[in-house]
């Protein structure tokens, strides 16, 4: 059963954290099964995410900020995504990640996300943990399945 939102979604705003800069890096040697990310071990990484995001050079970045929002109720992407100030990168998700428990990311099951444009769509990368497995994914736009109270999405803080 899929449901439909139509009223503005309830997005907590968590705050904006100063990302530390990052070095560059490949996408598929950050996701390849067995790294650990502190006391997290990817165990699982999508077919889209892969397809996607597998081949992306990630650039050096240097110190930004980004805002943390919760979702309190489940929510589509026609909902939620005017609602958000701008679009976070995959440099901003890894570093979210990399902050562990500690940073803003939600590391208790539920999906830390951003909205990228790729292959002709938009698309939602994120990575979510399941005890200390680390997984990654990627849906698309419009996806029925929408997102859950305690997803976590990344804004850039924008210009």
């Amino acid at each position: 059963m899929t449901q439909s939102t139509t009223a503005a979604p309830a997005l907590e705003r968590q705050g904006s954290i100063e990302l530390p800069r990052s070095e560059a890096f490949a996408v598929r040697d950050r996701v390849a099964l067995g790294t650990s990310f502190g006391a997290f071990t990817v165990t699982y990484v999508g077919p889209n995410f892969l397809r996607l995001f597998g081949d992306e050079r990630v650039e050096a970045q240097p110190p930004r900020d980004v805002h943390h929002l919760r979702l309190a109720e489940w929510t589509d992407d026609a909902a939620l995504a005017p609602s958000l100030p701008h679009d976070a990168s995959l440099a901003d998700l890894f570093a979210v990640l990399e902050l562990g428990p500690d940073g803003p990311g939600e590391f208790v099951g539920e999906s830390n996300t951003v909205y990228r444009s790729a292959d002709g769509g938009r698309w939602t990368p994120h990575f979510y943990t399941r005890g200390n497995r680390l997984g990654f994914g990627a849906l698309p736009f419009g996806d029925a399945v929408g997102w859950e109270p305690g997803d976590v999405f990344l804004a850039g803080a924008g210009s």
